[in-house]
């Protein structure tokens, strides 16, 4: 007789770097992935925003140059710099610091620096559209020799790279997609190992969509262990489970008791509370700990009391700003209130 199916082990990497270069995943690429593989795709977050694709891309060009020696042996700093910024175009602009001759036995300048704009870089925000201004064409800055550095590279680069970040993702909401999506299956992390779940027999079939799915993504893998009734292995991940729960629960209430409440940490607290209330219910046999239900029925209780608090700052917040506009609607600038 085979042994009790218990569920699977998923394992995942979201690799930080591909091809040598700052991981990004396309959303829209997700977005397909997911649907087809029939995943929720409600985690995956809205993409990068075209101004923000830019700064990056530029932001990582920046750091790929950095300080060089141009063929005359100089010294030559790049630089860039956003000089305009509205609703309709963004620009930034790539300066180079050339450093003339070299250094002293005193590790002294011998000449003076000299700073010079290479070029600019403009995006229309409506389009996405991004170009590249100089004062003079390209062939006739390099025949001339304004150009310190063959930033012929370097405009590929950063079409490279804002294309790479346009509407995409990194690493960290990369796998912060997997951790959600992995929860709504009622997956348990384990402390052993991160990004290793156990995730409940019922739901295998979707952990093995979820499977797929990263193995057709660059830059992501996977793995799955199925996890028997043997040698006591029910047993041993009961307690596991259940001194896990406790040590986190722990942590948790800890929190809610902090000094320090602010709007977007209550908004975590809330969905961490769904999480182990979720969990609570998905493992209830396996925990069998009288002890967890007491500790987040004290969690609810206690974070209910907050929400109830915050939500009356917000009621007398709101009351003060509309007894600000209404004395202001009655004495405009100018008059002298009657009273």
């Amino acid at each position: 007789m085979m042994p009790e199916k218990l569920g699977s082990l998923f394992f995942y990497a979201v690799a930080s770097k591909v091809d040598g270069r700052q991981a990004t995943y396309s959303r829209e690429d997700l977005l397909t992935l997911f649907a087809d593989n029939g995943l929720p795709t409600q985690h995956i977050p809205k993409g990068t925003s075209k101004s923000d694709a830019l700064r990056k891309a530029c932001t990582s060009a920046q750091r790929m140059w950095g300080t060089r020696k141009d063929v005359l042996g100089r010294k030559v700093k790049t630089r860039i710099t956003e000089v305009h910024n509205d609703a309709q175009y963004l620009q930034r602009d790539v300066v180079q610091e050339i450093v003339s001759g070299a250094f002293d036995k005193r590790n002294h300048l011998t000449e003076n620096k000299i700073e010079q704009s290479a070029f600019k870089i403009v995006l229309r925000k409506d389009i996405g559209e991004v170009r590249m201004h100089t004062k003079k064409p390209i062939d006739e800055l390099i025949s001339d020799g304004d150009w310190a550095l063959d930033y012929d590279d370097m405009i590929g680069d950063i079409f490279d790279l804002y294309n790479q970040y346009d509407d995409h993702i990194d690493d960290a909401q990369m796998r912060l997609v997997v951790k959600d999506t992995i929860d709504g299956m009622g997956g348990r992390p384990f402390r052993a190992g991160r990004g290793v779940y156990f995730i409940p027999e019922k739901n295998t079939v979707k952990a093995q969509a979820l499977l797929k799915a990263l193995h057709d993504i660059k830059g992501c893998d996977g793995e799955m262990v199925t996890l028997y009734d043997e040698a006591g292995m029910k047993e041993r991940m009961t307690r596991y489970f259940a001194m896990d729960m406790v040590r986190d629960l722990k942590s948790f209430l800890e929190e809610i008791q902090s000094d320090s409440m602010r709007s977007d940490k209550l908004g975590r607290l809330n969905k961490e509370l769904d999480y182990y209330k979720n969990s609570t219910m998905q493992y209830a046999a396996m925990l069998n700990s009288a002890r967890i239900p007491v500790m987040v029925k004290q969690a609810e209780i206690m974070l209910g009391f907050l929400n109830d608090k915050a939500k009356i700052r917000a009621e007398q917040k709101e009351a003060l700003k509309a007894r600000r506009k209404a004395a202001k609607g009655d004495t405009p600038r100018g008059r002298v209130a009657l009273v």
